[in-house]
């Protein structure tokens, strides 16, 4: 459900994972702009499992279009590796999709229906 819902979604000119996590840290607006630079941005499907498990609090970060590209790569993994990792990751993952922050977050007006109803299938 999450590859078909989520197939075509490219990061456009969204924040992805390596400049969220930039941000995190405080890198300076260069460094940020080379994280961007080397970020993952056609293919979600194409982010290996380490670089989620590594940049875990970088979802709070994006943007909608990066929150909107990158959260099925997040999903994927969690649902993928629950048993076999430990990962901060599954904590943060789960917070994005939960209720009360699509409630409150107007970001999720980017998102579709269908990946909206994929997004908070339980």
């Amino acid at each position: 459900d999450i590859e078909s819902a989520f197939r075509s979604v490219a990061l456009e000119e969204g924040i992805g994972i390596l400049e969220g996590e930039a941000i995190h840290n405080g890198v300076s607006d260069h460094d940020r702009e080379n994280a961007r630079k080397t970020d993952f941005r056609q293919r979600w499907q194409d982010i290996p499992d380490e670089v989620i498990e590594n940049h875990a609090t970088a979802l709070c970060y994006m943007d909608a279009k990066g929150l909107r590209f990158n959260l099925p790569a997040y999903m994927r993994f969690a649902l993928l590796h629950y048993d076999d990792r430990n990962s901060d990751c599954f904590d943060w993952t789960i917070y994005a999709v939960s209720k009360e922050q699509h409630d409150l977050d107007h970001e999720w007006a980017i998102f579709s229906e269908t990946q909206k109803t994929r997004r908070l299938s339980r």
